[in-house]
């Protein structure tokens, strides 16, 4: 069957993955199984690590992330920045101090918004974490996202004054 499951053993939920074939032990018979028809087990689903939610302030919304960003959970992420496009924005700001690690897929989902934010003539800035830094820097696209300050925080340049 394309796309779908065929019918898996009772114990057995379905996620899709990518097709790829994956090779698990039944956890009542122990006996090896290879599904190529691109699901895992119920068992072995994927952790969620992250926590996105649009905020707002007095220059507009703002989307605040805590956790890890990878394949797993850059659709949370992508669906916190649509609500706040969805508003008609024209300065979106990405608060990802909050963010232990980031990933391509997370930097993808960035660019997205980017791109669609560009196109309705606005800006999308981003407070960075440390690893968004280095991720920025390693594929250069640093200068794609202009670092602010997250709303609400008070500027660091501000206090060492």
């Amino acid at each position: 069957m394309e796309g779908g499951c065929r019918k898996p053993e009772p114990d057995w939920g379905c996620v899709p993955v990518a097709n790829r074939s994956i090779t698990r032990k039944h956890p009542a018979t122990g006996a090896a199984a290879v599904r190529r028809h691109g699901c895992l087990p119920r068992r072995h689903r994927p952790v969620v690590d992250l926590k996105a939610a649009v905020l707002t302030s007095r220059d507009g919304p703002c989307v605040r992330a805590v956790g890890q960003v990878d394949m797993d959970s850059a659709p949370v992420l992508h669906t916190a920045l649509d609500q706040a496009l969805d508003t008609g924005c024209r300065h979106l700001h990405v608060d990802l101090t909050g963010v232990r690690f980031i990933d391509s897929c997370g930097l993808h989902v960035l660019l997205d918004a980017r791109r669609r934010l560009l196109r309705q003539g606005g800006v999308l800035t981003v407070a960075p974490s440390t690893r968004m830094v280095g991720l920025l820097e390693m594929t250069q696209t640093r200068p794609l996202f202009p670092s602010s300050v997250p709303p609400g925080r008070a500027d660091p340049t501000e206090e060492a004054s």
